[in-house]
């Protein structure tokens, strides 16, 4: 008798529904392998953050007080036509040292064409920005410092900067290239949501003033340091007082009640304009890389500009915060801790932590 053997093999219908429960699985691992990865980038992030805190209070031991958010160098009091070119050497680059990058330091302290260093010369550094010619080969030490990519203020899941790496910031005089970062300190507190000459609100970020609605004590720990000067009124910023660098005896709201780093990711594209106002952290410049908070929803969604735009001035979306993490963002308290803040902040509780000295002191959640 011959022996016939049947051959075993799947119908196309086992087949599809095999397919299928593949592809369910795979369906309910992959936002489990996402949300995996991001929870390793926030943590990674949320590192960069303790060590900014850290950075900054070695900076204090070292030098007595906090490095200044901006430094004006101006003595005159003539009217100039603009405040944009007359900042130099940010928050940012001042604790370098602190972040193991004392070569790069060293850069910003060479001397310039005027016989001055990089960071006070006006015609290579002015407002925070080199005279880059857009050469990426280019042998000025000065370029490249302002080029170069540090993972210290690079937040892994701000995936616009990662990818990009350079661009060109708003309101520069020459072309070229400048590193991205994700991370801003904090300038001050403010209540107004608009914008115009002669008005109380966020255009005085940079120069708190009583009489404009922004009283001296909310002032945050990274606003602008130097000498007094006259703005022509054209911005509305008349005569404006300058402040010295902060100290922990100045937080008199304490270190645990005040913010003073946040999380400020890379514009989405969709707002080309926007793009020149991203964080640059060898900038000097306010909306590059200083942060100010008030009482607006809005200014917590940076990374979509347009989302941002439309629920606030766009004024003050040039200086809020927002992140790439779901649900919100990270922001680095005076006492070194880090925090993770929802995008869902009561407003007025998330303004009052961006002052030093308000006396405001609620507790933060």
């Amino acid at each position: 008798m011959r022996l016939i053997l049947k051959r075993k093999a799947f119908t196309l219908v086992e087949l599809l529904v095999v397919i299928a429960i593949i592809g369910v699985l795979v369906a309910l691992l992959l936002p489990a392998v996402q949300a995996a990865r991001e929870a390793a980038r926030r943590s990674s992030c949320t590192n960069n953050m303790k060590q900014l805190g850290i950075a900054v209070h070695n900076y204090h031991d070292t030098n007595k007080v906090f490095p200044q958010g901006k430094l004006l160098l101006r003595k005159s009091t003539t009217p100039i036509t603009s405040y944009h070119n007359k900042w130099y050497l940010s928050w940012s680059v001042s604790i370098l040292p602190f972040l193991e990058q004392q070569s790069l330091f060293d850069v910003f302290h060479e001397q310039g064409t005027s016989g001055k260093p990089y960071y006070q010369d006006e015609s290579v550094y002015a407002a925070g920005f080199a005279s880059i010619d857009a050469n990426p080969n280019s042998t000025r030490a000065i370029e490249r410092a302002c080029a170069t990519p540090l993972s210290a203020y690079l937040c892994p899941s701000d995936s616009g900067a990662l990818s990009e790496k350079r661009g060109l910031p708003t309101n520069v005089t020459a072309t070229g290239q400048w590193a991205y970062g994700s991370y801003r300190g904090f300038s001050n507190r403010y209540s107004y949501n608009g914008y115009s000459a002669g008005t109380a609100g966020c255009g005085y970020l940079d120069f708190p003033d009583s009489g404009r609605g922004i009283p001296d004590s909310w002032r945050g720990l990274f606003h602008h340091v130097g000498q007094t000067f006259v703005f022509d009124g054209t911005g509305g910023y008349g005569t404006n007082r300058s402040f010295d660098c902060e100290t922990f005896g100045t937080m008199t709201d304490g270190t645990s009640n005040t913010n003073i780093f946040t999380e400020h990711h890379h514009h989405k594209t969709d707002v080309a304009f926007e793009d020149g106002r991203n964080t640059f952290w060898a900038s000097s410049v306010a909306m590059h890389n200083t942060a100010a908070a008030g009482p607006f929803s809005g200014t917590l969604k940076v990374y979509d500009f347009s989302l941002c735009s439309a629920a606030a001035s766009a004024i003050v979306c040039y200086r809020g915060s927002g992140a790439y993490h779901p649900g919100g963002f990270n922001v680095t308290r005076g006492d070194g801790s880090v925090t993770f803040v929802t995008n869902t902040i009561e407003g007025n509780i998330w303004a009052i932590a961006a002052a030093i000295a308000d006396r405001d002191r609620i507790p933060l959640p």
